[in-house]
């Protein structure tokens, strides 16, 4: 057995949120919770060991356009709380996060792809 139980939906709908406002999800939706980042150390003669130092978590995904507000406002994003409900029950949470890189509307399909990063991203 897998480990996982037949009929049970692992994978899918998605339900994201900016401060509470409900966006269209059009896809890609990804996510790593706060960690740290390691590294090898090696000198000449032999591998050192690592060092460890803070890396901010993430949620991104491909939203839809939408009338009733601009992009440019969401540009303005920081302090904000994103929260994304996963179609396996699990739900992420960026706190106090900040929009991160260029926010590019594609037109046909009236998306845009956005990422916020924030030193608290938990799942739970």
């Amino acid at each position: 057995m897998s480990g996982t139980l037949s009929g049970r939906r692992l994978a899918g709908i998605v339900s994201f949120t900016i401060d509470g406002n409900t966006w269209d999800c059009v896809g890609d939706c990804e996510y790593s919770p706060s960690t740290v980042i390691r590294e090898t150390m090696k000198g000449q003669s032999r591998v050192e060991g690592f060092s460890e130092m803070p890396q901010q978590g993430y949620i991104s995904a491909n939203l839809r356009d939408r009338p009733d507000t601009t992009v440019f406002s969401l540009n303005q994003i920081t302090g904000s709380t994103i929260t994304v409900q996963l179609a396996n029950g699990k739900t992420v949470t960026a706190v106090q996060a900040w929009q991160v890189g260029e926010i590019g509307v594609r037109t046909q399909e009236a998306s845009f792809p956005i990422r916020f990063e924030s030193d608290t991203v938990i799942e739970s």
